[in-house]
């Protein structure tokens, strides 16, 4: 059973607004841009923008509600394709992650599509699953790994372990 969402405008910040779990997880926040009317839209409290200057209220909350309900990613899903997409010299998998980063480009259902037919490394990726992403990357996608926002100490733990 899907937990039930409740948008709530912000106390602190005047045309923030945040969806919650009933159980108050975060799930995702829509802030205000400095051009009036327009907004950002950030996914599950990580800070991981998703949408950029979206036209509305109500469009920005329904991209925010089709991201939550549809993706599964997480905050090292966003790292590990941060880090594709700035230092990989694999072409195919740092345009791919770049493209799925892309906030200008919010349309999920298409997201999910191109998702589908990726390999397993970049499969890993999407899931977060740092081990799994690290033992199936090639070269160019390995030094990426060791290039990312990651705790070191995580990667040295993978290192050497593998």
């Amino acid at each position: 059973m899907q937990e039930k969402m409740t948008w709530e405008s912000s106390l602190y910040h005047r045309g923030n607004y945040a969806l919650y779990t009933d159980t108050d997880k975060l799930l995702a926040e829509i802030v205000p841009t400095s051009e009036r009317g327009y907004y950002n839209v950030f996914y599950k409290g990580t800070k991981h923008l998703i949408a950029s200057e979206v036209k509305g209220v109500a469009k920005a909350k329904k991209i925010a509600e089709e991201w939550v309900s549809k993706m599964f990613w997480n905050a090292n899903s966003f790292l590990l394709l941060k880090a594709v997409a700035k230092h990989s010299t694999n072409t195919i998998c740092q345009r791919r992650a770049m493209a799925l980063l892309n906030p200008s480009d919010y349309d999920v259902d298409l997201k999910l599509r191109v998702m589908r037919g990726d390999g397993s490394f970049m499969s890993a990726c999407y899931r977060g699953d740092i081990f799994d992403a690290w033992i199936k990357a090639d070269g160019s996608n390995r030094k990426a790994l060791e290039q990312s926002d990651f705790d070191k100490g995580i990667l040295r733990d993978l290192i050497i372990n593998h």
